[in-house]
């Protein structure tokens, strides 16, 4: 990147979220809803009653000298339905506002002891990929990267959608299970001060 066209990357303060004491216990409850919001639930299967057969008696009980059989679809022969298979569900699991903010301010806590959470003044208004990249691995940043602002510029977005593993986010979407996918954080100092609020998913 261009001498002046982006500022440099410096760590923040270990304190600057507060020390982290959510229980080991809230930290693992958030994850598991995160993770469970994210799925779709989608799958499904098909039950005796959907499948495509004929509903009559494949051949009568007694007399053929072979195991008793009902209808084409049970779900022990091929073709049949399948038994205990997987069904569109809704998965309503939740943490409370409070204790949201909790976990999310918590991790944020200990990424920023662990100094994986940096700040930076401009990001540049360069739209080039290639730059970025540069940019960011002269910081000596790499793994899954996390860019947030309060109001991410188009040039931002256009020169890190194709690095892999870097996101560019707003700061006041970002959740929790975001923040614990990535190895880095890079944040503006709005962007910061959203995130000290933690008040979001």
């Amino acid at each position: 990147m261009a001498d002046g066209d982006a500022a440099p990357i410096t760590p923040v303060g270990i304190d600057a979220f507060g020390e982290p004491g959510a229980r080991a216990e809230l930290l693992r409850r958030a994850a598991v809803v995160g993770a469970q919001r994210q799925r779709q639930s989608t799958s499904s299967t098909q039950t005796r009653g959907e499948v495509t057969a004929s509903a009559q008696k494949l051949y009568r009980q007694k007399g053929v000298g072979r195991a008793r059989a009902g209808s084409a679809s049970a779900g022990q022969r091929r073709g049949g339905a399948v038994t205990f298979g997987p069904r569109p569900r809704t998965v309503r699991r939740r943490l409370g506002r409070r204790e949201r903010r909790e976990a999310l301010r918590s991790l944020l806590a200990q990424m920023a002891q662990a100094e994986c959470v940096h700040r930076v003044a401009e990001w540049g208004d360069t739209a080039k990929t290639k730059e970025r990249a540069a940019w960011l691995a002269d910081a000596g940043l790499a793994g899954r990267l996390l860019l947030l602002d309060a109001e991410p510029s188009e040039s931002l977005r256009r020169s890190s959608r194709n690095i892999p593993g870097v996101t560019v986010q707003r700061a006041d979407a970002v959740g929790f299970m975001d923040v614990a996918a990535a190895d880095h954080i890079v944040a503006t100092d709005a962007a910061l001060d959203l995130l000290r609020g933690a008040g979001h998913d």
